[in-house]
């Protein structure tokens, strides 16, 4: 039988934070993906949820990009988010981290893989949240065995 929304927030897999908390951080820095948020059917499969807030973020960055407009709110808006990245990353729980990189950071890739601006991006993350980018970009060029294991965890 499925649990009930509630006990699925109280995933084992997120030990310290509940997905809850997470999904309301993300929410807080970000209230214009709340409407994409509340619209899924998935908030109960954290990756499927990071993947449409990189899919959020992206359309932001292309916006931001390709409007001289909206660029200064709107790149305010991928600052905030840059840093709420840059948190999670660095969050204690190592779910919430990986969550971050694999859920967050790979999502976008994903999604810029192919365009320009894939390399433009990396330009507005913070230099830790630059150092698991790199690192993403490594491992699927076969550099690397696995994410993270270029980077010396002492100094992050």
């Amino acid at each position: 039988m499925r649990k009930s929304l509630t006990e699925r927030y109280e995933s084992s897999y997120f030990t310290k934070v509940t997905l809850r908390q997470i999904y309301e951080i993300v929410l807080q820095t970000c209230p214009a993906f709340e409407e994409i948020f509340l619209s899924s059917d998935d908030k109960d499969l954290p990756y499927s949820i990071a993947g449409d807030f990189a899919e959020y973020i992206v359309a932001l960055y292309k916006e931001a990009s390709n409007n001289p407009k909206v660029k200064p709110p709107l790149q305010k808006e991928l600052r905030n988010i840059s840093a709420l990245i840059h948190c999670l990353i660095k969050h204690p729980d190592e779910k919430v981290s990986e969550w971050a990189v694999i859920g967050i950071l790979e999502g976008i890739q994903f999604r810029l893989t192919g365009s320009d601006d894939l390399d433009k991006f990396s330009k507005i993350l913070t230099s830790q949240t630059s150092l698991w980018w790199d690192s993403l970009n490594k491992f699927w060029n076969k550099e690397i065995p696995f994410v993270g294991s270029d980077i010396d965890m002492s100094k992050s």
